[in-house]
């Protein structure tokens, strides 16, 4: 669990309109070898081009401090952005827990080399501090991004949650002594119950244009409303979604289109 002293990032707002391009790449989970394909078909230029991570960018894959690097690198020189998904957080709080989700390659790499695990681990830490969720600004749209879910389906109340220090401490927290926003931001799965309940128009945000997640696997970018789940389970299937601006774009356009 996340460890409830730590500073987090929440809400942070870009203006992404001067890039040749903008990826959105979903869940990649140590999948380094296929981030790497995946930028070089789309020919991703790190000097005019930014690419966007819904989180989990560590866990289960084979090349989770290859992923980490490459990804500190990309927010010091501003060709990433991010925000932090559950997985990200996991280094922070119970070591057993992190065991128990995924967190094995980490151990199996202190054992080999305490060192370079430790220096891992800071850059962990480093990675945790990231954002909750991000507010892009481009020249088409607002886009939210966030891993799971987005309190009450509303980006105000986001807005104003990450805004006013107070109103935050007030909301209620779980067992771990989190804030219940928090946990909605890096693990919810709102849409499984809307399938559930036969309620998908009920996943819409209001107050953005537009919402991109991860953390639920889809077989492929599914849009509902004005929603995108861009995790296409990338340890399991083989399958990492990136996907630029206008295709997310045109996904969107078509699912309003079918609904109407």
């Amino acid at each position: 669990m996340t460890d409830p002293t730590q500073p987090l990032s929440k809400l942070k707002v870009l203006n992404v309109e001067h890039y040749r391009n903008i990826y959105f790449c979903g869940d990649i989970h140590g999948r380094f070898d296929l981030l790497e394909q995946a930028l070089h078909a789309r020919q991703f230029s790190a000097d005019i081009d930014l690419l966007v991570l819904v989180g989990d960018l560590i866990d289960r894959g084979a090349y989770c401090p290859q992923v980490v690097d490459f990804v500190l690198e990309g927010l010091s020189k501003g060709y990433a952005a991010m925000v932090t998904g559950n997985h990200d957080h996991y280094p922070l709080g119970d070591y057993g827990y992190w065991m128990q989700n995924d967190g094995d390659w980490f151990d199996r790499l202190k054992a080999f080399d305490r060192n370079e695990a430790n220096t891992v681990l800071e850059k962990l830490k480093r990675l945790a501090t990231e954002p909750l969720a991000l507010e892009l600004i481009t020249s088409d749209a607002r886009i939210g991004v966030v891993h799971g879910d987005v309190p009450d389906n509303c980006w105000q109340r986001l807005r104003d949650l990450a805004n006013d220090t107070e109103l935050s401490n007030q909301t209620e927290k779980n067992a771990a002594g989190e804030p219940r926003w928090h946990r909605c931001l890096l693990s919810g799965r709102g849409i499984l119950k809307a399938k559930q309940l036969n309620d998908l128009a009920g996943l819409r945000v209001s107050n953005i244009d537009y919402v991109v997640s991860g953390h639920v696997v889809v077989r492929t970018p599914e849009f509902i409303s004005n929603r995108a789940y861009i995790d296409t389970g990338a340890y399991y299937t083989h399958r990492l979604t990136v996907i630029s601006l206008p295709e997310l774009l045109a996904g969107f356009n078509a699912a309003t289109a079918n609904i109407s």
